[in-house]
């Protein structure tokens, strides 16, 4: 076990960032590749002689690693969902009613203990790194219940024949009750702590204080980086302060990797990532993407007081994205033709206008490539406008 874990500490360190990089690019590539380094380490568990559970465990600590966690949390949840529900239910199928509440009375009494204990030790810990008592509090309470962890203890028990079915009942029954009871605790946390305040503030002091988590608020949310998008962000940085893109090209994540903005590897389809990225408190919100589902998204779930601009492959997709609440939507192709047009007319109709018009254009183009607003090719301009008649 313990070649194993060294070995997961080291791919985790120097194996796994370029493997994930070099998949990241290739949606089916990434997943099949999270899978089969989580089946590696169960063939190896084997092996070993050791349980599948450990090296499946083993395999989660060091993908957890990675900076593309989040991406292929989501892209494995499903899999996780239907592989957690076959679990639970052998489990339940593994134990009839009358073992499940063989010791019922000694459950209900382990649990009330077990609620209590995880909550006391939890706070004291939590105390004793000096943060608020709300802070400690709503930690600890938060905490109480049996893990899920301890069915798969249990079970893997019962598998070797350590204990008998009963016990496995036993634990199961601990965590109905700690799970059932710990979701109303959760949910009205605050609540409680609000009505038993002047318990918890016998433990405040002038040195309590909370680790100040970065949290985006009245920021900028770009999804998808391109040639559109990249010359905006220095004026969303100006303006909004912190901005946040979200793409699914590692590229960018390296690109980016030592610059003033934040990038987050993924889909934008996924609720955490969007969650991540604190969609519903930004400012403004600016796609890049196409997708009419990505697009819909981000108006759907954009804050009312946010601009919200989105890019359409067609002229209908731009109407559409106008009924839903979009502010402005871009169609790249149809403005460029629209725009050539114009210049098109002016040149046949007011010739020394249109070559006044694009010296204005070579002029922007040079000021935003010296700003480096606007980088293509290294940041150095690659074309050069003739605008003699």
């Amino acid at each position: 076990m313990g070649a194993i874990g060294v070995f997961s500490y080291i791919a985790a360190r120097y194996l796994l960032p370029w493997l994930f990089r070099q998949a990241a690019g290739d949606r089916e590539t990434f997943f099949i590749l999270g899978i089969a380094w989580a089946f590696l380490f169960i063939f190896a568990s084997e092996e070993l002689n050791l349980s599948i559970e450990v090296g499946a465990f083993l395999a989660g600590l060091s993908l957890a690693q990675v900076q593309y966690t989040s991406e292929l949390t989501e892209r494995v949840r499903p899999i996780t969902d239907l592989f957690m529900m076959v679990f639970f239910s052998s489990i339940g199928l593994r134990i009839a009613a009358d073992e499940l509440l063989l010791y019922w009375q000694e459950a209900v009494i382990a649990s009330a203990v077990l609620m209590i204990g995880n909550f006391a030790i939890m706070f004291f810990l939590i105390n004793y790194e000096d943060f608020t008592p709300e802070t400690s509090f709503l930690g600890s309470i938060n905490m109480v219940q049996v893990s899920e962890f301890s069915l798969v203890v249990g079970a893997l028990a019962v598998s070797q024949g350590f204990v008998g079915e009963p016990i496995l009942g036993y634990l199961s029954l601990m965590a109905i009750l700690t799970m059932s009871l710990s979701t109303y605790l959760i949910k009205y946390n605050h609540q409680i702590y609000d009505r038993t305040k002047p318990i918890w503030d016998r433990f405040d002091s002038p040195d309590k204080k909370d680790v100040e988590l970065k949290m985006y608020d009245n920021h900028a949310v770009v999804i998808g980086l391109d040639e559109v998008t990249k010359p905006v962000l220095p004026a969303l940085k100006d303006r909004v302060g912190d901005v946040v893109i979200v793409d699914r090209n590692p590229q960018t994540a390296d690109e980016f990797a030592d610059s003033e903005y934040d990038v987050i590897y993924g889909d934008f389809k996924h609720s955490e990532l969007r969650k991540e990225a604190g969609l519903k408190r930004a400012a403004v919100v600016l796609s890049s993407s196409v997708q009419s589902e990505i697009n819909q998204i981000a108006i759907r779930e954009a804050n009312d007081d946010a601009i919200v601009i989105v890019e359409a492959g067609t002229v209908d997709q731009a109407l559409d994205r106008y009924e839903e609440g979009a502010h402005y939507v871009t169609i790249p192709t149809v403005l460029t033709g629209l725009k050539i047009r114009a210049y098109l007319e002016e040149y046949f109709t007011d010739r020394e206008g249109f070559f006044e018009t694009v010296r204005e254009d070579v002029k922007r183009l040079q000021a935003a490539n010296e700003s480096g607003s606007y980088l293509t090719d290294g940041g150095k301009a690659t074309e050069e406008v003739n605008t003699d008649e």
